[in-house]
């Protein structure tokens, strides 16, 4: 969540992915916290970043030894591997300060983060280690000024005031996490991709494949394409050609960027773009910043009163979309921003679509 001089990152909301992390114990590994790293750029290792926090169990384990190579003297020994505080499992994190520039947060500025898992083996008895760390999953924030006509709610991390009734001397506390509640139109849409040899020397294919995800059931307008600086594109196309396409410059734009609540991507659209290959491809991936901009469907259906539009407040208010009755914004048109990181060159793309059909209630798989 990006806000005004300052970032939260929160990965909790999903209770499913939660269990799957925390209560899987492989070959005796179990679960012990969460790493959280600020790293200098998109694709930099983690080596390369900084650790800004890490939250572990309450349960004596602290400083894990695992053996490794003493690059000066060659002899295998003990170093610390993961260093927890017995502080409690967190899962989500804040902060205005940039710990890899050594300076505060400013707005307009991308910052990286990544999130990890690691674990620990009681009894390593067969094992030569006690500690395991996760892939990371990483994400791209830039703070901003607040957005015009937003009204921001409760602070991250301010509390809320719980009123107790009853005969139980039970108590809960309760901090804001994610202050921006409300629905955003392309919640959880991206983009991605990956690089194709062309029959154009000197060129490759950059093929992206964009997946719309919607709360209020929106489609998106169009989708932007900006590459590195200094980018020779020679053509933009998608797939079927069922939308227009322009580039300049550096950019490639699909669609139209002003909502019209019919917009033409549902997700699985392919687009293509041709560029001159970067001399220090595929050593170096190239960052592709994208945005998925938001058509608009349900803030027309709710509130809007031209023909076809309006008069639905009971249906939105029931699906949390749009406007309710009272006037009251559940979901709002706002678009989706991100990062492609182009770092595989194929010989062959081949993009398929699948379908699956869920019970949204209990989460069952009725047809995949």
């Amino acid at each position: 969540l990006a806000m005004d001089g300052e970032v939260a990152l929160d990965w909790g909301s999903d209770a499913a992915a939660v269990t799957a992390t925390e209560a899987t114990v492989n070959a005796g590994f179990e679960f012990e916290g969460y790493n959280v790293y600020q790293l200098p750029g998109a694709g930099s290792p983690l080596t390369e970043g900084v650790k800004v926090a890490t939250y572990d169990k309450v349960n004596l384990i602290q400083n894990i030894l695992d053996p490794s190579v003493d690059p000066l003297t060659g002899l295998v020994v003990n170093v610390v591997k993961q260093t927890g505080s017995d502080g409690g499992v967190q899962r989500y994190f804040n902060t205005d300060y940039d710990e890899v520039r050594g300076r505060p947060m400013s707005n307009g500025v991308k910052y990286y983060f990544a999130v990890t898992a690691y674990s620990y083996l009681s009894d390593n008895e067969g094992s030569p280690f006690k500690t395991l760390e996760s892939g990371e999953s990483r994400v791209t924030v830039v703070p901003h000024d607040p957005n015009p006509g937003y009204t921001a709610g409760d602070l991250f991390g301010s509390a809320v005031t719980v009123t107790h009734s009853g005969t139980a001397n039970a108590s809960v506390s309760v901090d804001v996490v994610a202050p921006d509640g409300k629905t955003t139109d392309l919640t959880g849409s991206s983009v991605s991709g990956v690089a194709e040899t062309s029959y154009d020397v000197g060129t490759i294919d950059v093929v992206f494949n964009v997946d719309v995800q919607s709360p209020d059931y929106n489609y998106a307008e169009g989708v932007l394409l900006v590459f590195p600086e200094g980018t020779v594109i020679n053509n933009a196309y998608e797939s079927s050609d069922g939308v227009t396409s322009m580039f300049s410059d550096n950019e490639a734009m699909f669609g139209a960027s002003t909502p019209s609540a019919y917009g033409y991507f549902s997700g699985g659209q392919v687009l293509y773009v041709n560029i001159d290959t970067p001399v220090d491809f595929p050593a170096n991936p190239i960052s592709v910043d994208y945005v998925i901009y938001d058509d608009g469907w349900a803030t027309w259906w709710c509130a809007d009163t031209s023909v076809g539009g309006g008069g639905n407040c009971e249906t939105c208010e029931s699906y949390g979309i749009g406007e309710d009755c009272n006037g009251e914004i559940l979901s709002e048109t706002i678009n989706a921003e991100g990062t492609a990181e182009i770092s595989t060159l194929a010989y062959y793309v081949q993009v398929e679509k699948h379908w699956n059909l869920h019970n949204t209630t209990d989460g069952v798989a009725l047809l995949e």
